[in-house]
């Protein structure tokens, strides 16, 4: 039984990685922040805004950081 949850995790796994497109962030980009601690039911109202930001990029240090 685990064996199998284990096989279609990885699956499911590889058919989201083929649409997300990695993208690298340079200096001075905007991006916004998800606020995680507010996600879970109950948390937030709504119609709250859950992304912080914007913040811009000051450095960059490799792989999406």
């Amino acid at each position: 039984m685990y064996q199998r949850s284990h096989i279609l995790q990885e699956k499911l796994k590889k058919i989201f990685d083929k649409r997300t497109k990695e993208e690298d962030f340079f200096i001075g980009d905007k991006v916004l922040k998800w606020d995680s601690r507010r996600e879970g039911k109950g948390k937030h109202g709504k119609f709250d805004f859950l992304w912080k930001g914007p913040f811009a990029i000051q450095a960059v240090q490799g792989n999406n950081t």
